[in-house]
């Protein structure tokens, strides 16, 4: 049985061989099953840490919120009016803090459904 419907059936074979080293407590055996893996993965041409670049963007969000909370502190023109739906005041607090979770879940979503 696949974890995932995108895993193939030769890496859940190596799955299935690493679940099996590991139960065993053999780390020849754990060695040797790792390195399949990562040939498959080679001769493929894919490489799994790369699916770790998306969290590149979260400090990017992060720096873009503090940069808003200081801006909002500060008397910038047009701040006042320039917001839309229920934040019309973009120096004010957002009272529901919707903004920072949509944005949350839509870097979530992005690194879930676009894969390198």
């Amino acid at each position: 049985m696949s974890l995932l419907p995108y895993i193939s059936e030769k890496q859940q074979q190596f799955l299935d061989e690493a679940k099996r080293a590991k139960e065993m407590n053999d780390p020849n055996e754990i060695n040797k099953t790792t390195s399949k893996m990562w040939g498959f993965y080679r001769e493929q041409g894919y490489n799994p840490l790369l699916n770790f670049a998306g969290l590149f963007q979260i400090p990017v969000f992060i720096g873009m919120f503090r940069m808003c909370l200081k801006c909002s502190k500060l008397p910038v023109p047009g701040w006042e009016n320039g917001g839309t739906l229920w934040f019309t005041n973009l120096g004010a607090t957002d009272p529901y803090f919707l903004l920072p979770v949509i944005s949350g879940v839509t870097s979530v979503a992005t690194i879930w459904v676009c894969p390198f």
